[in-house]
């Protein structure tokens, strides 16, 4: 079992134990960040194992007592009518799918000796189950598989509380629908106000410097070249800006 996105749940201040995670299932769970690779080659490694070991050492989820007792009639069912089940699945997990109406496993089914046969008895289980809890037996056994789920999660999960770095502060500040616009607003504005208050500061500056010094060197130095007025202030309203 990959465990993906141990990255964001570290992020959000949450822990998970995925060797307990690991106990609980009975498969090996290997903590990964997919977009980095990051656990990618330790969980085909571990898939990899588990195929050439071919032994199933799962925990198989428990449900309800009801929904358990139709589990076990259709798997009888399964295994007195059929030779093998489809793709070599267990029987338990085939009784499981074909009373949640799984449409792939059905047509596997139908195409056995005794198809029919099988799949009209899956089907008055799952009335039965439909009738007990008042909705389809798909949806029923889907909302106990969940709510099994939450309980494995909450096992194995530890919320640790964590002060909220300052970058993602802004970060949410800058990309959140109603200051988003407002702070680049802003940025743009100082900006503006930087360049322009910077840009007096540094254009007075230069031009005392440039009028104390560069501009008096310069026209003395035409003075002493050319001996010209009028040839003397052509030639400084070029060079003497």
């Amino acid at each position: 079992m990959c465990l993906n996105l141990v990255d964001y749940a570290a992020k959000i201040g949450l822990t998970i134990d995925h060797m307990k995670l690991q106990r609980i299932l009975g498969v090996s769970v290997v903590p990964a960040v997919a977009v980095r690779g990051e656990g990618v080659d330790e969980t085909i490694h571990a898939v990899l194992m588990m195929s050439e070991e071919k032994a199933w050492t799962s925990t198989p989820v428990r449900y309800g007592q009801r929904v358990e007792a139709c589990i076990e009639e259709l798997q009888r069912v399964l295994q007195r009518d059929l030779k093998e089940t489809p793709h070599s699945i267990p029987w338990r997990a085939l009784a499981l799918l074909l009373l949640e109406g799984d449409l792939e496993l059905v047509e596997a089914v139908r195409q056995s000796g005794n198809g029919e046969g099988i799949l009209e008895q899956a089907s008055a289980i799952s009335k039965q189950l439909e009738e007990d809890f008042g909705e389809s037996a798909g949806l029923h056994i889907a909302r106990e598989r969940h709510d099994k789920g939450r309980v494995i999660a909450d096992s194995v999960e530890t919320k640790v509380t964590r002060k909220e770095p300052f970058s993602e502060r802004l970060r949410e500040y800058i990309i959140g629908e109603y200051t988003g616009i407002p702070i680049m607003l802003g940025v743009v504005l100082g900006v503006l106000l930087f360049t322009s208050t910077v840009g007096r500061i540094l254009g007075g500056f230069t031009e005392g410097l440039w009028s104390t010094f560069a501009s008096p060197a310069i026209r003395g130095l035409l003075k002493a070249l050319v001996g010209n007025q009028v040839l003397e202030n052509i030639l400084a309203w070029g060079l003497d800006i």
